[in-house]
């Protein structure tokens, strides 16, 4: 097996929207699809890490991650937001591979630190983060989620 591991660029966005509609699937987004146009902007921004893990022509992973200024000191800090692996490919060092080219460009870009949060019954995506050099600092976290379209307070 020999899967290409790289950053999505300007150019790339109909790659993205085949990432989107194959590793996505439709019930996580309410049946909708980002434009292309949307697409091109998203990944025009430095600060966003779109990578993707490809067999061929085949995507079968992708990582989203958001860089941002830390409020505390002069540094930047890196929030993993999604992850996923075409359930055929799992277990094959595919989300690994994602995971340490986001580390490589973080340290390119002078990133301090990265995190990423998961649900504590989520074995697998624990594991991953444990073995590509994660430190489970908080594991009692709850996460919220707040809809603002739906939200009128």
């Amino acid at each position: 097996m020999n899967i290409e591991v790289r950053r999505l660029q300007p150019g790339d966005e109909p790659l993205a929207l085949q990432i989107v509609r194959d590793l996505i699937p439709e019930s996580e987004r309410d049946g909708r699809e980002p434009g292309l146009d949307h697409l091109q902007r998203l990944l025009a921004q430095d600060s966003v890490y779109q990578i993707a893990a490809m067999d061929g022509n085949i995507p079968v992973g992708f990582l989203t991650a958001y860089r941002m200024p830390a409020l505390s000191c002069d540094a930047s800090m890196v929030y993993i937001f999604e992850i996923e692996v075409a359930a055929t490919y799992r277990q094959q060092g595919v989300g690994k591979q994602l995971v340490n080219l986001l580390k490589t460009l973080c340290r390119e870009d002078g990133v301090e630190d990265m995190w990423v949060g998961t649900e504590n019954d989520n074995v697998a995506a624990k594991r991953l983060y444990e073995a590509t050099g994660g430190i489970c600092s908080y594991p009692d976290n709850c996460e919220f989620v707040y809809q603002l379209l739906e939200d009128k307070n």
